[in-house]
C-alpha cells in the first residue's frame, strides 16, 4: 500500500535506511494532494510491467495471497495480482483477449476490494464490482506502454501468440460466476 509509516514499522537496519533514502530523494507521500505527488501506487502503476513481473517473488505476502486465488481459479496467474495489471490491457489488444484478461483480472480485484475495504466484505457482488470498475476502465484506457503491451503480456505468460492462456480463461469464467454474467 501507500502507508509509509506502516512500511517503516516493518523494516529495520539497512532496509529501513534504504527506504528512508528513497522516500526523501523522491518525496514519497502516503496520499496524493497534487498531480505531482509521488506515491508507491503511482510508481507501481507507472512501471506496471516490472511490478507484475515481480509478484511471483511475494505471492503469499500480497493482500490476497496467491494460494487464495488458486482456490478461486486453478492456475490463476500471480502476474495479474496487482491493480497495475489493468494498465497493460489497452485498446490495441485483440478485443476478445482484452475482455478475457479484464474479467480474469477482475476476479483478483473483486477479492482485493473486499480485503482493502472491509465495508465491502458483506456487500453484494454488484457493489464490490462497482467499487473497482471505474479505476480499471481508466487504467485500461491509459496510453502508457501502448506499443509494448502485447509483448509484456506475452512475457508475463498470460498471452501466447495473441491468445489468452487456459489459466486466464478459467479465471474469467470464475469471475463470470461471481458477477452473474
Amino acid at each position: 500500500g501507500n502507508n509509509l509509516t506502516l512500511i517503516e514499522k516493518r523494516l529495520s537496519g539497512h532496509n529501513l535506511t534504504t527506504f528512508n533514502e528513497l522516500k526523501n530523494a523522491y518525496g514519497l507521500k502516503t496520499k496524493c494532494q497534487t498531480t505531482e505527488d509521488v506515491t508507491l501506487t503511482r510508481v507501481a502503476t507507472a512501471y506496471a510491467h516490472w511490478t507484475c513481473s515481480l509478484l511471483k517473488d511475494m505471492a503469499e505476502r500480497l493482500p490476497v495471497p496467491h494460494s487464495r486465488m488458486l482456490e478461486e481459479s486453478e492456475g490463476y496467474p500471480v502476474e495479474m495480482m496487482h491493480v497495475a495489471f489493468g494498465n497493460l490491457l489497452g485498446p490495441e489488444l485483440d478485443p476478445v483477449a482484452r475482455d478475457q484478461l479484464k474479467r480474469a483480472h477482475s476476479l483478483y480485484l473483486y477479492h482485493f476490494a473486499k480485503v482493502v475495504h472491509p465495508d465491502l466484505k458483506k456487500a453484494s457482488s454488484k457493489v464490490v464490482i462497482a467499487s473497482f470498475s471505474g479505476a480499471l476502465e481508466a487504467a485500461m484506457n491509459s496510453t502508457f506502454l501502448a506499443s509494448r503491451r502485447v509483448a509484456v503480456l506475452e512475457k508475463l505468460g498470460v498471452l501466447l501468440e495473441g491468445r489468452v492462456t487456459q489459466a486466464v480463461l478459467t479465471a474469467a469464467a470464475a469471475f463470470d460466476r461471481i458477477s452473474g454474467q
